[in-house]
């Protein structure tokens, strides 16, 4: 079986501590997927990898018309 990995910065990567949880499916009762169970060490590399991408990307240079032009149009995709 496979191990679904965590996604952090656009890549999969595996759990720090290489730690996965079953999932169950429910009318069978067993298993169909390996997830990585992600820890403090991933949560914090996953804030990190955030802010960076914050502070090295586009967002916070666009102005505030531009960034309500984005959110109103995801907003729209999301309705249909």
């Amino acid at each position: 079986m496979n191990i679904e990995q965590l996604v952090l910065g656009g890549k999969r990567v595996s759990a720090a501590d290489g730690k996965t949880f079953s999932v169950i499916e429910p009318s069978q009762g067993k298993p169909f997927a390996e997830v990585a169970e992600a820890g403090i060490e991933d949560i914090e590399r996953a804030v990190r990898t955030a802010y960076q991408a914050f502070d090295e990307g586009r967002w916070p240079r666009l102005s505030a018309t531009e960034r309500g032009r984005i959110l109103l149009k995801a907003s729209t995709l999301l309705r249909e």
